[in-house]
């Protein structure tokens, strides 16, 4: 039965992608090391032609971000330095939404309100919460 290598910890592979290319160089045919690990026969002449360095494990890279640095450090500075009224909307208070919005509107780029969070994460910022005062209260109290 063959074993598909996506139901394997990243390191567990590495480890027999190195050894399946040990035992090749060894003298060993490629198809009964490949059989004794149950892979595809052909999987051992991808790894035969990868150097020590490119065996090893490595995390995906992901997709590439939608915001270049210099965009990001001109939408951090437009929120530091500015208030969402100041670029047309309504709210005194940044929300990903607004957000969202500018970057259409400044950058011709669509994000999500999910994208626009690991934005703010990524340059330290975080959302706030408007600070809230009872209209009551009485100064002289306090």
């Amino acid at each position: 039965m063959k074993k598909d290598g996506r139901e394997l910890d990243h390191k567990t592979l590495e480890h027999i992608r190195r050894t399946a290319v040990a035992r090749v160089k060894e003298g060993e045919s490629p198809s009964s090391v490949m059989a004794s690990f149950g892979f595809s026969r052909t999987s051992i002449y991808r790894w035969l032609g990868k150097t020590d360095k490119q065996l090893a494990a490595k995390k995906a890279a992901g997709p590439s971000r939608r915001l270049n640095k210099q965009q990001i450090r001109k939408l951090k500075s437009m929120i530091l330095k500015s208030d969402p009224r100041a670029h047309g909307f309504d709210s005194a208070l940044w929300s990903t939404r607004i957000l969202s919005d500018l970057i259409k509107t400044k950058f011709d780029i669509v994000v999500s309100r999910v994208t626009v969070s690991k934005i703010l994460r990524s340059e330290g910022l975080t959302p706030r919460k408007p600070l809230r005062r009872a209209y009551e209260r009485d100064p002289e109290l306090i």
